[in-house]
């Protein structure tokens, strides 16, 4: 007989050496907390309707995965670039490659606000291959598929059955699916970053409910360093586990506090070497426009994650007692707290809310395998998995048409991509793409950022003086994306800006997904 990990206990701080327990599992049983072994166990219990019915809805979650990654699975070698993103980190790897500054002063047209090691993975890589995008998308793939497997076996840590715990990570690749479908096969490094962060979640959660020894403590802080100098923005689960071995692990405490400042003092120090004061300017003082309004953009695409919300709640209510499930309750309340924060930065999009679908799902999933907070029955569990694939079932099947035409229509849209890519090759002097990726394919150099200058515009600056060289027509092309994704009016160049564009520039070609190719008018 078994107690539960989610059993109402007192807790109080202890200095747990390595390997050892912080909240040991008392003999004394608890009425009504028996539990079934913390082992994974094969095959599903409950009766032959309901094991049919557990098929059913893996089927329909495997279906909406399908339809969604089929257009970013199909474009992968082609000439079509569905996130701006893509020939943003193709530039900025192919300068890593060839010794160019990777980042600016204030003044620059062009800036750089992401730290620099993904740039040289995925340069080595694209050279290796001879497709600099193409190596970004598989990486990214690679990434988001590790993160799934990695959710799955933490899941798996905790028993119960394999069934729900593969359930939990087919959960959580249908909410990136359903909501950053352009997340899914793109040119960018959050995936890669997110997959090490996971990576040291597993080193940390370990095979029991003992607290992590000194090895997988200094392991999983290197991890987060090293995800760390990938991409910036996932915080949630360093300053979690800082607050959990605050709480559980004074020694761990030390431990991991030790080695955080030691790697991390590495860290900066050499990229302070390499690449100067400019880095930290880039990364950390970027300007960038905070816009509150995007509060109700991020509880939107919280929405889809809230059935898993409102269980994590309810294991919360219960006052946990296995101290692994106090970490990821943490990890989850900061994910969504400051994945609101970062969504209010203008154009940033729905990665601030990968961390939370992260920790959200893997606590569901554990709350489905193991029958917690009242899930007991299997009918419940399968009702309360219903429920979670429901909201992005429904968002699926609402865009399902639109997702069709663009995969009937790839080899039509591919051409017309490679047209336009020639006719910003032909043209004799500088060109601006918003959808970065034509400028790079089309061999231009980089001049103009139009995303991160536009944000300098919105702010009052104008170092380059772009007003003057769009009154001269200097630039022999522009490219812009006429969409307010998400309500980010601001994401784009200012109104004055457009309006001075649309005196002074013709449209020469108009692509799939709002892609406008401008060049200078004649008169």
């Amino acid at each position: 007989m078994y107690q539960t990990p989610f059993d109402e206990v007192d807790r109080e701080p202890v200095d747990a050496t390595a390997e050892r327990a912080a909240a040991t599992i008392p003999t004394t049983l608890i009425p009504g907390a028996v539990w079934p072994p913390s082992r994974l166990r094969h095959g599903l219990r409950g009766t032959v309707a309901q094991r049919r019915m557990f098929v059913g809805l893996c089927l329909i979650m495997i279906a909406a995965l399908a339809m969604q990654f089929a257009m970013p699975i199909a474009s992968l070698t082609r000439k079509i670039s569905l996130n701006n993103n893509e020939g943003w980190n193709a530039y900025w790897s192919t300068r890593a490659l060839a010794g160019l500054p990777l980042y600016t002063d204030a003044s620059s047209p062009i800036s750089n606000n992401y730290p620099p090691l993904s740039f040289y993975i995925v340069g080595l890589l694209g050279r290796a291959i001879g497709d600099t995008i193409l190596a970004g998308r598989l990486l990214c793939l690679t990434g988001l598929i590790a993160v799934a497997v990695t959710i799955e076996r933490v899941v798996g840590r905790f028993g119960g059955y394999r069934q729900w715990s593969v359930a939990a990570a087919g959960l959580f690749l249908l909410i990136i699916a359903a909501v950053a479908p352009r997340y899914l096969a793109a040119d960018d490094p959050q995936w890669m970053a997110e997959a090490l962060m996971i990576g040291s979640l597993l080193l940390l959660i370990g095979h029991g409910r003992s607290m992590p020894g000194d090895k997988r403590i200094v392991a999983a802080c290197l991890l987060m360093v090293l995800s760390g100098v990938i991409k910036h923005n996932q915080i949630a689960l360093p300053i979690a586990t800082t607050l959990w071995l605050a709480w559980y692990d004074r020694r761990g405490l030390k431990v991991w506090l030790a080695t955080a400042m030691a790697a991390g003092s590495v860290a900066v120090a050499a990229l302070a070497f390499i690449y100067g004061r400019s880095l930290f300017e880039e990364v950390l003082h970027h300007q960038r426009l905070i816009n509150p309004a995007l509060f109700g953009d991020a509880l939107r695409s919280l929405s889809f994650q809230l059935p898993e919300l409102l269980i994590a709640l309810a294991i919360a209510w219960r006052r946990p007692r296995d101290s692994r499930i106090v970490l990821l309750l943490l990890f989850a309340l900061l994910a969504v707290a400051i994945g609101i924060g970062e969504r209010m930065g203008t154009g940033v999009s729905q990665n601030a809310h990968f961390d939370s679908a992260i920790a959200l799902t893997i606590l569901a999933g554990i709350a489905l395998s193991r029958g917690a907070v009242g899930l007991r029955p299997i009918g419940l569990r399968l009702a309360a998995f219903a429920v979670m694939i429901v909201p992005m079932t429904v968002k699926v099947v609402r865009q399902a048409p639109a997702n069709l035409g663009q995969l009937a229509a790839i080899g039509q849209t591919d051409a017309q991509w490679r047209d336009a890519i020639a006719l910003l090759a032909a043209q004799s002097g500088p060109v601006a793409c918003e959808r970065t990726a034509l400028c790079w394919w089309s061999g231009k150099p980089y001049s103009l950022d139009i995303f991160n200058y536009g944000q300098k515009l919105h702010l009052g600056h104008d170092p380059i003086g772009l007003r003057d060289a769009l009154i001269a027509r200097k630039f022999a092309a522009l490219v812009e994306v006429r969409s307010k994704r998400d309500g980010e009016d601001d994401a784009h160049l200012p109104r004055a800006f457009q309006h001075l564009i649309a005196a002074n520039y013709r449209v020469a070609r108009v692509l799939p997904d709002h892609i406008y190719i401008l060049v200078p008018k004649t008169s």
